[in-house]
């Protein structure tokens, strides 16, 4: 694909890091190997306690990649803000520091970006694989019409396989409150999306790599719950989110205790399990019938959507 004649970034990728210096060289292969290479790399290391800088040591001499390191640990909310206040290219796009991008995954936003420059922020679809690569879970994602209404029934955006033109990541940041932490992707997308349209890119580009570590792992339902008061009290005093969801803020609701109760069945915590479900059909009993809901006892779904909430 021929590139465009510009001293500029086309793309900028903002990656966050913590203690990521034995998974991110397979993060960067991923980047190095992408047919369009019009992008910058944005490295933000939450000042990690492993030997980062000396494995990335080689790439930021060679001008490869932008290292900025933090002077503590500010969890991802406020390394993807300063991604985002460093990122030069025209569109920003986000990813962890152990995910991956499949070779055509820049490529394809390319194009999509010329041929629809009325979507300022759009997305491609992505797989869940293992640490070999192998598939997991094919991820499935809802219609792309109506945002609003599948957005409030869970994060599958994520914060994977997302472009954000640059009129967007200039004038939306991540909520840093530590309330939030775990769920400050899901927080960001719903206010996004509250003003603008979504576009998609109907392929598989890229991978989220389920591991041990996985940072996510480590959250617990009492803090789901936590982040749920505060997203919804959040949304209820702001005038503008509140008459954008409106009644959807009750389905919102609800899917905070379904995904409780995904985790607490993935830890065999049943009775909590069953307590978080009634909770779920109390708050919106129409949440019954939707596939998240029917899916919550498959142990392929349960992975799928613990990483992807």
């Amino acid at each position: 694909m021929a590139e465009p004649v510009q001293d500029w970034p086309f793309f900028s990728i903002a990656i966050p890091t913590y203690n990521r210096a034995h998974l991110i060289r397979k993060t960067l292969t991923s980047i190095f190997e992408q047919t369009y290479t019009n992008y910058e790399i944005i490295i933000i290391d939450n000042c990690s306690q492993d030997n980062i800088k000396e494995v990335l040591e080689n790439y930021i001499d060679k001008g490869f990649v932008k290292f900025i390191q933090h002077d503590q640990n500010y969890e991802r909310a406020t390394s993807r803000n300063t991604g985002m206040e460093n990122a030069t290219g025209d569109y920003l796009t986000l990813l962890d520091s152990d995910d991956i991008f499949y070779p055509r995954f820049l490529e394809d936003a390319a194009k999509f970006a010329r041929n629809n420059p009325a979507y300022k922020v759009f997305h491609s679809l992505y797989n869940i694989v293992d640490e070999d690569g192998e598939l997991m879970y094919k991820m499935n994602f809802p219609p792309i019409d109506r945002a609003l209404s599948h957005i409030v029934n869970g994060n599958y955006l994520s914060c994977h396989g997302v472009f954000m033109a640059r009129e967007v990541f200039e004038n939306y940041r991540f909520d840093t409150s530590p309330d939030l932490i775990g769920h400050e992707d899901y927080e960001f997308w719903l206010r996004v999306l509250a003003d603008h349209q979504l576009g998609r890119i109907n392929k598989y580009n890229s991978a989220l790599v389920s591991h041990r570590e996985r940072s996510l792992k480590g959250f617990t339902i009492e803090q789901t719950m936590q982040q749920r008061a505060y997203v919804l009290t959040k949304f209820q005093n702001d005038p503008h989110l509140k008459h954008k969801y409106g009644n959807q803020l009750k389905r919102l609701n609800a899917s905070f205790y379904l995904y409780a109760g995904v985790q607490s069945n993935f830890n065999y915590t049943f009775v909590k399990t069953f307590q978080l479900l009634r909770l779920a059909l109390r708050t919106d009993f129409s949440i019954l019938f939707t596939r998240r809901f029917c899916g919550a006892f498959s142990n392929r779904y349960l992975i799928a959507n613990y990483h992807a909430f």
